[in-house]
């Protein structure tokens, strides 16, 4: 939680917990290293403005840590600081997720409405309207590597999180060092 106040005076805010996934719960190849949790936090407060180090111009700004469990538990349990200020829709219900492992298709992402997805490929939109996929749309700005859908955060009820006016927050993080570099694109 950040301790200093922002250029406008008002006190900073304390980041709520998005989501938590752990590499036995949900395997696969975009796990960096040795990690074996993988965590998302963001400022529960829409922020609008010019896009830097891999943030959207507009939505929550986000903080991702890549994790050993055994190095978590060591520190014990701690009970997260409500936000002074926030927007409804960008704090998430505290909910459990149930995974479910699907095969995509070459070129055809799997995307179901309100669902969140580890890993996988995105889809797009091109100015026509048309779908397409691609998995090599974003690279390092460090090192020019492709990056590597890491997960899609789908409004829904489940969670209550609106992201996008309603459509998905996706995370990308570079194949060569996820934790150096990543891109938030709103879909």
């Amino acid at each position: 939680m950040p301790d200093e106040r922002d250029r406008s005076g008002r006190n900073a805010c304390a980041l709520v917990p998005v989501v938590q996934l752990y590499r036995r719960d949900v395997p696969g190849g975009w796990w960096h290293g040795d990690t074996d949790l993988f965590q998302v936090l963001w400022c529960p407060n829409e922020h609008v403005g010019p896009s830097m180090a891999g943030q959207p111009e507009r939505g929550p700004m986000l903080h991702m840590e890549w994790r050993r469990v055994a190095e978590t538990e060591r520190r014990g349990q701690l009970t997260p600081v409500a936000p002074v200020r926030s927007e409804s829709w960008l704090v998430p219900r505290a909910c459990l997720i149930g995974t479910e492992e699907a095969v995509e298709p070459a070129r055809a992402p799997i995307s179901r409405p309100g669902v969140w997805k580890a890993g996988g490929g995105p889809r797009w939109r091109t100015p026509d309207g048309d779908e397409c996929a691609c998995g090599e749309c974003f690279t390092c700005a460090n090192c020019y590597a492709p990056m590597d859908l890491l997960l899609t955060v789908a409004s829904g009820d489940a969670t209550g999180v609106v992201v996008s006016g309603g459509g998905e927050l996706r995370i990308f993080g570079c194949r060569t060092d996820p934790e150096d570099s990543y891109r938030i694109d709103l879909y």
